[in-house]
């Protein structure tokens, strides 16, 4: 279709009309074909950039276009016409560089006014800064999600979004999900405002990409292998468009949600580690939508739908850092890890625990040496009870470079392993796993007895 009427009249009169006739043809057998697939008054399922609408008039002719734009679902003559303008160069297409948003300046009035999936079909919503360091990474994420019931519940746009990013993985190794295939979108909003939806199927079929305008990497996490197709565009879809729906299995019945605002700052005290693991400025995002939303989704904030949280910040913080302090992120000084790899687990986060950051402290790490054996209350890392004064269990925000040694426990009457910690220098951290008998404690016996061996591991930003 697009071969015929790309042809150009030559200087004879008699090809002139030939050409004028079979387009005419075109367009109106073309409209014949796309008037059966019409949708509803109202549906708005597909969503094409200006360009490609553009493309897609002098192409198919206005009528056809009109079809396409109010059809249920894509015929398969008016997929083949859509893909054609979108990799013609006169439409969005995929390139090796993003392309660059026309999102509108953000005000008040870019928050989201409705809910992305049924709230009946939301079991509990998580928060960011959530800490993985067996199966997943030590550092906070910066992400969260929703936990659903059941599965193939439909999610949609809860506002107006460009969607800039389209990545399709593919588990190729797994121990859950071997062969499954899901994707993320990645949108603005507005100028400072971007975000993500992950672990997503049965995608809005207007959105996906052709097959080569992917660009595919292979990685590796704990323990799955994960090939990483991306493909960038520029699709604007209005609130309330289906994008996709949850997993289509029993383990991926979460949807990932990510966002994150320019004008904020993830406060981290050595940037340079961290910065290709995400643009800072992580934002909760069920801070993004109106008060009245906002309320539905911070009443399902937990680890569980039966152990919602209750202490603030409720929606937790990637800002752990505290220069000068004991508290956030750290990593050994004769082997620094790479902030930019998921996989690795060269790090320790030592700060207020995300899901009780009122009374807990969290000491989530895989770094050789000082790993702990033993979890407690279910996580996979040690929850100390936070105490605002003395010397065990101190709130790591309070540890400074005074010269003294903390003791750190889950349980001195029951635990076998005891953690030190001193703050060598304004910037650097000395740390100790300490094993011992059950009750048998150092936090339970005078901290002038208290000293590390050569066994301590020396931690830098």
């Amino acid at each position: 279709m697009v071969g015929v009427t790309g042809l150009e009249p030559g200087t004879s009169t008699i090809r002139g009309i030939i050409f004028y006739v079979l387009k005419r043809l075109i367009v109106v057998c073309t409209s014949a074909l796309f008037i059966s697939n019409v949708a509803p008054m109202g549906a708005t399922a597909v969503s094409l950039d200006g360009a490609t609408r553009s493309c897609l008039t002098k192409t198919i002719g206005k009528s056809a276009t009109q079809q396409v734009l109010k059809a249920k679902k894509l015929s398969a003559s008016q997929q083949k016409a859509v893909d054609a303008c979108r990799n013609s160069g006169k439409g969005s297409k995929s390139t090796t560089t993003p392309q660059t948003s026309q999102s509108a300046k953000c005000s008040a009035d870019s928050i989201f006014k409705r809910l992305p999936v049924d709230i009946s079909k939301v079991s509990y919503v998580g928060p960011i800064g959530v800490l993985a360091p067996v199966g997943g990474s030590p550092l906070p994420k910066q992400h969260t999600g929703f936990m659903l019931t059941e599965l193939g519940v439909p999610l949609v746009a809860p506002g107006d979004l460009t969607i800039t990013q389209i990545r399709k993985v593919t588990y190729k190794v797994s121990p859950m999900r071997p062969g499954y295939i899901d994707y993320a979108l990645f949108f603005s909003v507005c100028d400072e405002v971007r975000g993500h939806f992950g672990h997503v199927t049965n995608l809005n079929e207007t959105l996906q990409p052709q097959t080569s305008a992917y660009q595919c990497s292979t990685y590796s996490t704990v323990d799955e292998t994960v090939e990483s197709c991306t493909a960038n565009t520029k699709i604007s879809v209005a609130a309330g468009t289906q994008l996709a729906t949850n997993g289509t299995i029993i383990d991926s019945r979460a949807i990932d949600v990510g966002m994150s605002d320019d004008r904020l700052s993830d406060g981290y005290a050595n940037p340079g580690r961290y910065q290709k693991t995400g643009a800072s400025g992580t934002m909760c995002p069920w801070d993004f939508y109106t008060d009245a939303l906002k309320a539905q989704l911070y009443a399902k904030l937990g680890q569980s739908e039966s152990s919602l949280t209750t202490e603030t910040p409720k929606c937790g913080s990637v800002a752990v850092d505290k220069v000068g302090t004991a508290a956030g992120r750290w990593t050994p000084k004769d082997s620094p890890g790479n902030g930019a790899d998921a996989a690795d687990g060269r790090f320790l986060v030592f700060a207020p625990d995300v899901y009780s950051p009122q009374s807990r402290i969290a000491f989530s790490t895989r770094i050789s040496g000082i790993t702990p054996t033993v979890n407690s209350d279910g996580f996979s890392y040690p929850r100390f009870s936070l105490q605002e004064s003395g010397r065990v269990n101190l709130v790591p925000a309070s540890v400074t470079a005074d010269g003294q040694i903390y003791c750190y426990v889950v349980n001195a009457s029951s635990s076998t392993e005891s953690f030190f910690v001193q703050m060598t220098t304004s910037s650097e951290l000395k740390v100790e796993r300490v094993t011992h008998a059950t009750a048998a404690s150092p936090c339970n016996q005078s901290p002038s007895t208290w000293t590390f061996s050569s066994g301590a591991v020396a931690l830098i930003r």
